[in-house]
């Protein structure tokens, strides 16, 4: 929500720039003199759709499930399991902080990619923002509550091992989590099933590379009981 102090600034840059309303009709103009308020609802809510287009364009919703409370883990730990892990990539136990914290049960959902994208391009759409900047990209990400941690990722790999549809690809497509970096960042984990095992990857939010419809990005809905 806008603020306190916000509100007579955007009054004042309205005055600032009120040549930009010499193009309204006539009849136009009257109407919004007569209906201020709903006027202002109009441009707020225009104002609130205006990167609508870039979150339909890059992320559709493929399915969503409910996942259990995870307990704190060490990051050492994670991803261990030789009979099930292929490969785990040793960036982990760098650049991520040393505990995975534990998390609450909640909703999750998988997106397709409705086009080729980036992984900036990915939280854009699913932020619904046009914002190029990594470091507010992350602190949005982290603040909207979209980071997952290790072991939320393995109970999906575990859960859809016994059967269950957690929306991951199986085919060697990649599947991608947003987790938080040690330095308060964002980095992206890549995995999916390569060699008759999981194999793990942690990319950084900006790589220059573009994936294919076929992957899917991960993103958490609500904490159940909140």
């Amino acid at each position: 929500m806008a603020t306190e102090q916000q509100i007579p600034k955007l009054a004042g840059a309205l005055v600032e720039h009120q040549d930009a309303f010499l193009s309204l009709p006539t009849e136009d103009a009257q109407w919004i003199i007569q209906n201020t308020r709903a006027a202002i609802v109009l441009f707020v809510g225009a104002v609130k759709a205006r990167t609508k287009a870039v979150v339909q364009n890059i992320l559709s919703v493929f399915k969503s499930v409910t996942i259990e409370a995870t307990a704190e883990k060490k990051t050492t730990d994670c991803f261990t399991d030789k009979k099930r892990y292929y490969y785990c990539d040793p960036n982990f136990d760098n650049l991520l902080p040393e505990i995975q914290e534990a998390q609450p049960a909640g909703e999750i959902t998988a997106h397709r990619l409705a086009r080729e994208a980036k992984f900036v391009e990915m939280v854009q759409g699913l932020l619904g923002t046009t914002e190029t900047d990594l470091a507010v990209l992350s602190r949005l990400a982290i603040q909207t509550g979209h980071v997952f941690t290790l072991p939320q990722i393995e109970a999906l790999i575990e859960r859809q091992e016994t059967g269950e549809d957690m929306g991951l690809r199986l085919d060697s497509w990649a599947n991608f989590f947003l987790v938080l970096n040690k330095n308060g960042s964002v980095s992206v984990v890549g995995m999916g099933w390569y060699g008759g095992g999981w194999s793990v990857f942690l990319n950084p939010l900006g790589r220059n590379e573009v994936w294919n419809v076929g992957c899917r990005f991960f993103s958490h809905n609500k904490t159940l009981g909140l």
